[in-house]
Parts: C-alpha cells; sequence; structure tokens
C-alpha cells in the first residue's frame, strides 16, 4: 500500500502566530523576493528529501548516498547527522517528523526485513529506540506532536495483515486504533497527523484505492469518517493545527482531480482557493496555528505542472516566484512542512532529475504588517 506521508503542524508561541499572518510584509509590494532560499543537503548526497521542521528550525528526511542506500538524516545549525538504525536495515531509513523537543520519528527496513518504527533524539542522533519489540510488526510513523506522541499505520507483511492506524505513546506503547469499518477486514487505515490536543487526521482505503478523510481522538482507539461525503469522495486530512483545522486534498466535484483542501472543525471541507495554479490537481500538506498553509500542485497524468505554494491571506502563491535564488534548482516540486515561524521546507529537481531539498526563510521588513503580503 502506497500511504500519503506527510507531515507537520506544530505549537506555536501567540505572538509569532500572530506574526505568521504576514509571512512576507506589504513592504515587498514592488514586487521584491518574499522568500530567502537555501539549499538544504548532505555533502556527496545523490539524492536529498526532507519531511518535516520544527519551530527551532531543525529539519529532518532522507538522502540517497551514492549507492542507493537511503538514510535517515537531521539537519541543524552544526550540519547534517545521519540517524543511527538497527543493524541490518541500513537499506531504506526516512526521518518523517520532528517536534519541538527535537523528538524524532522514522522508520527503517531492508531488503528482507522491517523495523516496527523508531524514534530518536536530535541531541543523540546516534542511538534510536524501537517503539516495539514485536518482531512481526511493521510501524510506520507520519507525525509526532510536542508531548511525544507518534501516530501512523501499522501492519504485517509476514501475516498478509492490513494496515491499521496506530497510536504510539511511551506509558502505553504502540495501540490499534483499527480502521474505519472494524468488521471490514479488507480495509487499511492511516493516521498522517496528531496535534498538542490529541485530535488525529488520516484516510482509510482499500489497497490501491482511493482514499477517504477520517479523524479521531487520542485514547479513544477508533478511525472515525470526517464526514458522510468523505465516505464516498476521494479525500485525505493530511494534517492538523492547534485549533483542530485539518488541510489535505479532496475531490469536490470540480472538473479535474483532488482539489487542495481544507477541513474545518465543523467538518465542513472546501477547496484551498488558487493552489492548483493551472494543474489539474492540488494537495495541501501542511498548515501551522496562524493558518498559512502549504503544498503542491500537479497534473496527475503527465506529472507535469508541478509547483511548491504557500496559501496566506486568502491567496496561494507559487513559491518558486516568491524566493531570492533558486539554487539552481528548474522547479519546485513541493512544499512540505511550515514552522510558526514561517519558514518553509520542500523539495524541487535539477533539469537532469535529481532530487533536492531547500528552506525559505521569510524576508521581513523593519515594520510588521499584519495583512500579509500584497501582490505585486
Amino acid at each position: 500500500m502506497t500511504a500519503p506521508v506527510r507531515r507537520p503542524h506544530r505549537a506555536a508561541l501567540p505572538a509569532l502566530a500572530a506574526a505568521i499572518a504576514f509571512a512576507c510584509s506589504a513592504a515587498h509590494a514592488g514586487g521584491g523576493p518574499r522568500y530567502h532560499f537555501e539549499r538544504i543537503d548532505v555533502p556527496g548526497a545523490a539524492h536529498v528529501v526532507v519531511k518535516d521542521i520544527n519551530d527551532a528550525g531543525q529539519v529532518v528526511g532522507t538522502y540517497f548516498d551514492q549507492d542507493f542506500v537511503k538514510h535517515a538524516v537531521l539537519w541543524d545549525a552544526k550540519g547534517s547527522h545521519r540517524l543511527a538504525v538497527p543493524d541490518g536495515l541500513e537499506v531504506h531509513g526516512v526521518a518523517y517528523a520532528i517536534n519541538n523537543h527535537g523528538q524524532i520519528a522514522g522508520y527503517a527496513d531492508s531488503f528482507e526485513d522491517s523495523s516496527p518504527g523508531l524514534t530518536w533524539n536530535a541531541a543523540t542522533p546516534d542511538t534510536y529506540m524501537k517503539l516495539s519489540d514485536d518482531p512481526i510488526v511493521v510501524a510506520i510513523p507520519n507525525d509526532i506532536n510536542d508531548d511525544g506522541v507518534i501516530v501512523g499505520l501499522k501492519g504485517g507483511y509476514q501475516t498478509g495483515e492490513k494496515f491499521h492506524a496506530f497510536v504510539w505513546t511511551a506509558q502505553g506503547g504502540l495501540v490499534d486504533y483499527g480502521t474505519a469499518n472494524p468488521d471490514d477486514a479488507s480495509q487499511n487505515a492511516i493516521w498522517s497527523g496528531i496535534n498538542a490536543s490529541g485530535q488525529l487526521v488520516g484516510g482509510w482505503n482499500y489497497t490501491r484505492q482511493i482514499y477517504h478523510a477520517t479523524r479521531g481522538t487520542l485514547g479513544t482507539p477508533a478511525v472515525v469518517p470526517f464526514n458522510n461525503d468523505t465516505e464516498v469522495i476521494e479525500s485525505f486530512a493530511d494534517a492538523i493545527n492547534a485549533s483542530g483545522v485539518a488541510v489535505g486534498y479532496a475531490d469536490l466535484g470540480a472538473p479535474r482531480g483532488p482539489v487542495a483542501a481544507r477541513f474545518e472543525t465543523d467538518g465542513t471541507i472546501a477547496e484551498i482557493p488558487g493552489a492548483s495554479f493551472d494543474s489539474d490537481a492540488g494537495f495541501a500538506s501542511a498548515i501551522n496555528d496562524a493558518g498559512v498553509i502549504v503544498g503542491r500542485a500537479t497534473n496527475l497524468s503527465t506529472r507535469t505542472g508541478l509547483k511548491a505554494w504557500v496559501y496566506v491571506d486568502g491567496q496561494a502563491w507559487d513559491l518558486f516566484e516568491q524566493v531570492d535564488d533558486t539554487g539552481g534548482l528548474a522547479l519546485f516540486t513541493d512544499a512540505v512542512a511550515i514552522n510558526a515561524s514561517g519558514v518553509i521546507v520542500g523539495t524541487g529537481e535539477f533539469e537532469d532529475g535529481t532530487m533536492a531539498s531547500f528552506r525559505l526563510t521569510p524576508i521581513a521588513s523593519d515594520a510588521i504588517f499584519a495583512d500579509g503580503f500584497e501582490a505585486p
């Protein structure tokens, strides 16, 4: 099963949250760059793929070495740090999420074996802890909140078990939250996000079929349909902020593919205006506590029209056109995470198809404007 990954949403200080709404100030109304571009790299890496950023600016993800082995990695002010994995699982390592305490959640496997999910601490990247000691359990984390609660999907390749949504806590270990219909053994389910209040979001599907958005609550082992409509339409809730607002994608009946969508606390779902640009589909990856959203647009059938975007103050912006430099990248393919300071991380490609990653920091003026940046 191929699962969407997702991604982040972090608790923010009120002052910072208020500041994010202006991402780049009206001082740039003349058309100047709104974000400062930086490459996120690993020396000698073939491809670099970021997954998350916390409020301290620590970033996690994965990179391919020259032998195309994938390694889980942390970036901080001192550079890149490869994260340790269990012996024998060095073929495929990914760090998917990091919280504001530097706790990291991820996964590793080999051609013969898989991990039961892993957690690291940014202060000690050479040590890890398994989420389970059961050799049959496969657990792939997608998010971790500031209480260290990890969520994702679990299953058993050896047993043929379908994937179920799981929650892991240091006190209770790995808890199976099941699927949207516990009586249907052919369903899969996944949690993709958790906020500080323990609100959960994700989706369910049948293998190789469309997803349907779900939600839940920490402490109640159940997967609940987001609303009646999501049981019918293609939809997925990818991330959730402290206010309980989620983002992802949904087929809302437009004459194209799924659109980037915002899932409100009252159960309503609405398209994020402009987030598909000229492509036939849009996807929202993350939302911070000020409501700034990031994601990607693409033409699903041709994989053209790829754009990483940010949505702020009622408008979606193509990030490739809002930076002071592109680092030689031919395009930005996705914006995957945003922190409380409005710093965005994402992925792009060079002309030869090599994957690279970037960090975009808002360019602020001395004055603070609350109404977002203005159209040039």
